[in-house]
């Protein structure tokens, strides 16, 4: 067995070999990519020793590590595979690069965007152990998990393992196509609520079409909770054979599942004869619904933001709402006793409500986002000044995520300096933060937005003299 990766890229263009510097990016660099894969083995006609087998596989786009080139941003991707058979034994490997380019960063905004891609390979029957890894710059994620190649040389009714989908359309020239159509794989085997269906592709094998025999086979579904109770049965649905063997896309709706892991059981019969196999999935909440619990457990944390029951809240919450209130706000509450302050903070919030019809204050969650990010990411001196409390802190929570960042390293000649574009403000705006000490403390010393710092001169405040080398 040997493993082929097709025109040596898993996706997008191909490989490239470049060095570029600085890196830009609009995300922290170095922390882990979510990879995940899952695989699919159908029957070789004529060969029961062998399976013809799908390793499809996933990432996030935005977990990628981008840098400029010539024509907007380029991540690189080193892919790696490994197998292993029952013993432990490797038995093969495969090395591969792949490309991601992007015109602009702000496109990452998107973090639900997955890149998808697929390895089709012949293996021998047998158990193994498959792991991948993906490194793109100081970011690396890896995936294991167990394969199962049957036997399809029976005689008997049968089916190829279930390959669960996002969607499935019309289309022979995917790389994701079978039977005409493209079956775009979801190997995490989660499905979000507001997707509404899981797509199943599967093969049927050894159908009896001799004489005499039942023209039709059925299609049944169940589907299982995690103890194996079955919570919904499908009605069976009926097809006509097309001959001993026959390709099956079907799917069922995740309107009424609850939030929960789930079995899909996938029965095939034939006369008298069934064949069974059965998928692990999940029903997760909309991409928008996790983003509003995770924003909302971020709340959480900060008890003065959503009553004032002491001093020592009133004194909290103004520090929360110091960059976003008007000057005429702060005044008014400084002057309130604390039943006023807490009347002024029912209102404050009220009145900055995007969206009323929602149970949710979405600009009140993002707000608390920003400073819990702030304090976790800009924070001076072992926590002797708080991330909020930082030039840095005050741009995220005042403007919130740019849209880029250049990060440039110290040097003989030059301080440590950054700069945040935010392409979606007045045009197009940077804030240029040098790091005087050079003790990751960052300094905001200009900015081209209207109504914050200007020097014009800042490129001088990045230059060491020659006393300071």
């Amino acid at each position: 067995m040997m493993i082929s990766i097709r025109n040596g890229v898993a996706f997008l263009a191909a490989a490239l070999a470049v060095i570029i510097s600085p890196v830009v990016s609009a995300h922290d660099a170095g922390r882990p990519i979510l990879l995940e894969a899952d695989y699919a083995a159908y029957r070789m006609q004529d060969d029961s020793a062998r399976a013809y087998v799908e390793i499809f596989y996933h990432l996030p786009r935005g977990q990628l590590t981008f840098a400029p080139d010539t024509s907007g941003y380029l991540a690189l991707i080193d892919f790696s595979i490994r197998v292993q058979d029952s013993t432990g034994t490797a038995t093969d490997s495969a090395f591969w690069k792949a490309g991601c380019r992007i015109e602009k960063l702000s496109v990452l905004n998107d973090s639900y965007y997955l890149i998808s891609d697929i390895i089709k390979e012949i293996f021998p029957t047998g158990r193994y152990r498959i792991t991948m890894e993906a490194v793109s710059g100081d970011s690396r994620g890896s995936y294991s998990f167990d394969m199962t190649i049957p036997s399809f040389g029976y005689a008997r009714l049968g089916l190829s393992a279930l390959e669960l989908a996002y969607e499935v359309t019309p289309d022979s020239a995917s790389k994701f196509s079978k039977a005409g159509y493209r079956i775009l794989p979801n190997p995490s085997g989660r499905f979000s609520q507001d997707k509404n269906v899981v797509y199943i592709y599967t093969e049927g094998y050894n159908l009896d079409v001799s004489p005499g025999a039942d023209s039709m086979y059925t299609v049944i579904i169940d589907i299982l909770d995690s103890a194996g109770n079955i919570v919904r049965s499908l009605p069976p649905s009926d097809y006509k054979k097309p001959g001993p063997s026959a390709v099956i896309i079907t799917g069922f709706s995740t309107a009424t599942l609850a939030r929960a892991d789930y079995i899909v059981r996938f029965t095939l019969q034939d006369g008298e004869d069934k064949a069974l196999e059965e998928k692990k999935f999940a029903v997760s909440a909309t991409p928008e619904r996790l983003r509003q619990e995770l924003l909302q457990a971020s709340l959480n944390e900060f008890p003065e933001a959503n009553k004032i029951n002491s001093e020592e809240d009133a004194a909290r919450f103004k520090d929360d709402i110091v960059y976003i209130a008007r000057i005429d706000e702060l005044k008014l509450y400084n002057s309130l006793n604390l039943q006023g302050k807490s009347s002024f903070q029912m209102d404050f919030w009220q009145g900055r409500d995007p969206d009323m019809g929602t149970p949710e204050n979405e600009f009140k969650l993002e707000h608390y986002r920003r400073i819990k990010y702030a304090d976790e990411h800009f924070g001076q001196y072992k926590g002797y000044i708080r991330g909020w409390q930082t030039d840095m802190g005050r741009i995220y929570i005042v403007y919130g995520d740019p849209s880029e960042i250049e990060r440039n390293h110290s040097t003989i000649e030059n301080r440590a300096w950054e700069r945040w574009w935010y392409h979606g403000i007045e045009g197009g705006v940077y804030f240029i933060f040098v790091d005087f000490e050079d003790t990751g403390a960052f300094k905001l010393v200009h900015s081209s937005k209207r109504d914050e710092i200007k020097d014009y001169n800042w490129e001088d405040k990045v230059k060491m003299t020659l006393f300071q080398r």
